[in-house]
């Protein structure tokens, strides 16, 4: 039985193969598990009653410090203390003045915009493990780890918790370029990483282990480098 679908305008989505080989199925297709992936965390958000999908997450604690940002008018991290690195508490109140802009002021509608930025680095984190692994292992493999992770079911709740696939998104970016030899790309988007939560810091030592000591210097050189730049006084 044929199976085709056109996704994303690059053309059909097919089981046909040349005569004499196996068909293959449509499910091998990373746009189509792309499409799942993301309706299936959409249908979350719309089908879930909002205030029970937050309860255990700390997008209240982000609304709160926004909230303290705009009555103080004090950035975080530089006009009182928290408990993150910076760029992120400052993203986040420039979310939370924009929806206010827009005339979005709720608490939801703050909840729902985060949810789907979060949502989008989550799904540069499928991508991302499926071209990391299908460069270490092969295509196939590569669409297997990308299915594993799509199937998983923290990943789709803290999308509606935590800033975690975020950070994952930078640290999986950096790992990407850093396979691609691309070092100092790899170094720029660990250390935007590390502005939001220094796991992503945790690549450095793999950078020790398989490059040259001068590549090593020059990659550990470029992280406090960039990272220091928006939190100096100007």
């Amino acid at each position: 039985m044929r199976w085709r679908v056109s996704m994303f305008g690059r053309g059909p989505l097919t089981t046909e193969q040349p005569s004499g080989q196996q068909p293959l199925s449509p499910l091998r297709d990373f746009r189509l598990l792309l499409m799942l992936f993301i309706g299936l965390r959409l249908s979350l958000l719309v089908g879930f009653d909002l205030s029970g999908l937050i309860a255990y997450g700390d997008f209240t604690n982000y609304y709160r410090v926004a909230e303290i940002t705009r009555v103080t008018g004090r950035l975080p991290f530089i006009g009182y203390w928290v408990e993150y690195p910076p760029l992120f508490g400052w993203a986040n109140f420039g979310l939370y003045q924009l929806l206010i802009t827009w005339g979005g002021s709720s608490e939801h509608a703050y909840y729902y915009a985060l949810s789907l930025l979060v949502l989008l680095a989550d799904a540069g984190n499928l991508w991302l493990m499926h071209r990391i692994g299908g460069r270490l292992y092969g295509p196939e493999r590569g669409l297997d780890i990308a299915w594993v992770y799509a199937l998983l079911g923290v990943p789709s709740v803290l999308m509606m918790w935590d800033i975690e696939p975020v950070i994952a998104f930078f640290m999986l970016l950096g790992l990407w370029w850093l396979l691609e030899g691309q070092d100092i790309r790899s170094a720029l988007a660990i250390a935007t990483g590390a502005l939001i939560k220094v796991t992503p810091g945790l690549l450095l030592p793999v950078v020790w282990r398989f490059r040259p000591l001068k590549r090593s210097l020059v990659y550990t050189a470029l992280l406090p480098d960039w990272a220091s730049g928006p939190t100096c006084p100007s």
